[in-house]
């Protein structure tokens, strides 16, 4: 070649003269066809056509190897990789040139003129080789190869037919071009980075795979798997590692099992697996090994192997076998596939969730919200970071803060997701059932018909066993009573110790309807004291809602709560006449109740103290009526005796329901005059009609609604925004809460796109 080379050189310098100062250091190159419409005609190489590949020897003269300048018409090519000159033929067949050949004797005209007459997308069909393209085009070829072959704009002819050049000079002399093979490699995988086209793509993935396994000796198995492309069929390299397990009698690693599965013609990769690779990698990981612990062991094939690169260039006249030696084809194997698609479809519909979650929320991917959709044998300690500092934030807020700790509801969301103040519905109930699942409950709690997490306080607990409330009625029940509780201990200010103890002894003696109730009621106690405090908004609808026996221990708990401390202030004699009213009680049994509290002869005798103008609250009765009021201080400190009687009471009401008593069926829900809004079924439809009558509502009267629809009233508006996100992209209640005296108001516009 250097023979070659120096002549070429020489020749040149002798036709052409001394070279200008523009060009010193041209003496590097070798010249072909100077002048764009020079004739000059380079002897005819003698070359051997058949139908095996030609010898390596005789298509030598025409390669320019990797790093090798040359100039052709004026076009410096400095980085050389193809064939120039004239009558070289395919390798396969008479009577045609090779298609990548630069033939300098070719008339090359003006690459501007190009532009305007492009050969289009699918140019390497109507333009196969450098002959057939015209004097502008061959131009415009030349100057892409001499700008580095990484004009991103170019037409795609152009790095198809530098591609022809790079599979001829591997396959037809394989075992003389060892040296170049890593480059030719390189600049193909370098050239199909720049051309994102699917069939250069195709072709160049092939030639990579065949330099890499043309250059590979040992086990292929010993190397993770090639990339499976969606429909690019089996890698060569994936068929000889199968093979050389299946011959060897080896399990079949996972990821070389999922390789396989994704590669078979008739494996359907849904969306999960293609969008979540990595994630779905991991959960493949685990199943198999679940599944088949080392791997499948399939039996031997009859069928041996047999690899065809189907190359993109014609010269060849059609598919070349590659011998691989005596390896079985595994894809005829239909057990093994069989097992290997029904794993891959679990893992699928296992990702769905998580994969729809992530799609709406990619900047979201690693947090809590989206990680909480992953099975959970997939936490390992990559994953389990984020829930590991979860778990300490809780514990040690619950370290601090005591058995039911109050937090700010948006520091709980920041954990679970940034960037926002309030959950959907869905998203707080996977937040509540992650929580269950570490062992915690939060009140409030959207699934017992409590409102979403939002910002604000909220109530953690401690779940010593599984939370399961047997019955929503009966845990509604409760915490009625627990509401009650808050109002009368929150009347006179803060609640004072002696009355949390009270409060907490009456739900340790309260009968259990499900696992761990007690803790969730205490915590429930809690949040009603940080939120609502001594407001009864929405009380009077849901002590309406309870039947005789439950409302009948309202009373005496009332009175226990607010005699706790010692002494009955004129706020808590306020709060208990109102509540006598809702009990429809008479108001002077306030009083006589709480005079049965007391016992004559205490040693240290507490009075109710009388009404004084700076503060607020309902003032006692006039001195004639009644001025003050005796109690046992010993029995108030301790409060043990009511708090018993109260769980006494409620345990017989248990004991004698066979089944919790649920709410009768209002006939809003089975009215066929009811319009449905979409995403809302009757008794939520009905609901939001009626809101839409007018643009404000005070709180009592959407509780009210809401209660004649059997709805809880917090747990309805939410479902109804909920819908109306989904359906109208905004929501139709700008006001959810119903813990204030705060009118609610609606959203006016959004109710015009109602159904009438």
């Amino acid at each position: 070649m250097d023979d070659l080379v120096d002549k070429l050189v020489a020749r040149f310098r002798r036709e052409m003269g001394l070279l200008d100062e523009e060009e010193t250091g041209v003496d590097e190159f070798i010249k072909y066809g100077m002048a764009p419409q020079a004739n000059r005609k380079r002897p005819a190489s003698v070359v051997r056509t058949a139908d095996r590949l030609s010898p390596p020897v005789v298509a030598d003269e025409y390669w320019v190897p990797p790093g090798q300048p040359a100039i052709v018409s004026g076009y410096k090519l400095k980085d050389g990789m193809v064939y120039i000159g004239h009558g070289l033929r395919r390798v396969r067949g008479a009577g045609a040139y090779e298609p990548s050949l630069i033939d300098p004797n070719l008339q090359v005209g003006n690459p501007e003129k190009a532009k305007s007459s492009t050969y289009g997308y699918y140019s390497y069909y109507s333009a196969k080789s450098y002959k057939d393209l015209s004097p502008a085009h061959r131009a415009a070829y030349l100057r892409w190869l001499a700008g580095g072959r990484k004009d991103p704009l170019s037409d795609m002819t152009y790095p198809f037919l530098f591609f022809y050049g790079l599979e001829r000079r591997l396959l037809e002399n394989w075992a003389h071009v060892r040296d170049e093979a890593r480059a030719l490699r390189a600049e193909a995988a370098r050239l199909s980075q720049v051309y994102d086209d699917y069939y250069l793509n195709q072709h160049v993935s092939a030639f990579v795979e065949l330099c890499d396994l043309l250059q590979s000796s040992g086990a292929l198995y010993e190397s993770p798997p090639p990339e499976v492309r969606k429909g690019w069929g089996m890698p060569l390299t994936l068929s000889i590692g199968l093979g050389q397990l299946v011959a060897e009698r080896r399990p079949v690693p996972a990821d070389w099992a999922e390789a396989w599965w994704r590669a078979d013609p008739g494996t359907q990769v849904r969306a999960a697996a293609d969008k979540r690779p990595e994630e779905f990698k991991q959960l493949w990981a685990v199943r198999y090994t679940k599944q088949f612990g080392t791997g499948l062991k399939p039996r031997r094939p009859k069928r041996s192997l047999q690899l065809i690169y189907r190359a993109a260039s014609s010269t060849f006249g059609g598919p070349i076998a590659v011998k691989v030696g005596d390896l079985p084809d595994v894809t005829v194997l239909t057990s093994p596939m069989e097992k290997l698609r029904a794993l891959g479809k679990e893992c699928t519909e296992e990702l769905g969730k998580y994969n729809l979650w992530v799609g709406k929320h990619p900047e979201a991917k690693d947090s809590l919200a989206a990680i909480s959709l992953l099975p959970s044998d997939m936490f390992d300690d990559e994953f389990s970071k984020p829930l590991m500092k979860l778990r300490d934030w809780l514990d040690e807020k619950l370290a601090k803060h005591g058995p039911a700790a109050i937090l700010d509801g948006g520091e709980l969301i920041a954990h679970w997701r940034a960037g926002t103040d309030r959950l959907p519905r869905r998203e707080s109930e996977s937040l509540l059932d992650l929580l269950s699942w570490l062992g915690y409950g939060v009140v409030p709690d959207l699934t017992l018909g409590e409102p979403l997490l939002s910002t604000g306080p909220v109530a953690l607990f401690q779940l010593e066993e599984p939370d399961a409330v047997s019955s929503s009625a009966d845990y509604a029940a409760l915490s009625v009573l627990m509401h009650v509780a808050a109002v009368v201990a929150c009347a006179s200010g803060d609640v004072s110790p002696e009355q949390r103890r009270y409060v907490r002894r009456l739900v340790d003696a309260l009968p259990p309807v499900g696992t761990a109730v007690h803790p969730r009621l205490w915590a429930y106690f809690e949040w009603r004291v940080s939120t609502t405090g001594s407001k009864l908004t929405g009380l009077n609808t849901r002590i309406a809602r309870l039947n005789d026996e439950y409302r009948s221990a309202i009373a005496p708990l009332a009175v226990g709560v607010a005699a706790a401390d010692g002494f009955v202030s004129p706020e808590e004699v306020a709060a208990l006449t109102k509540l006598y009213k809702m009990l429809d009680l008479p108001r002077e049994d306030v009083f006589s109740h709480i005079h049965l509290a007391s016992v004559a002869g205490a040693d240290a005798p507490v009075t109710v103290r009388p009404a004084t103008p700076n503060r607020e609250g309902h003032p006692l009765p006039p001195p004639s009526t009644r001025t003050e009021v005796t109690l046992d201080s010993q029995r108030v400190q301790s409060g043990m005796a009511d708090a018993q009687a109260v769980g006494e009471l409620l345990s017989t009401i248990f004991t004698k329901q066979e089944e919790p008593q649920q709410s009768p069926a209002p006939a809003h829900n089975a009215d066929p005059d009811v319009v449905l809004v979409a995403g809302l079924d009757a008794a939520h439809s009905s609901l939001l009609h009626s809101l839409a009558e007018r643009p404000t509502w005070t709180c009592d009267e959407v509780a009210a609604l809401a209660a004649e629809r059997g709805l809880l009233p917090d747990g309805a508006l939410d479902t109804i925004n909920e819908a109306a996100l989904e359906v109208y992209g905004e929501i139709l209640v700008n006001d959810v809460s119903l813990e204030g005296d705060d009118e609610i108001q609606m959203n006016t516009e959004a109710l015009k796109e109602l159904p009438a």
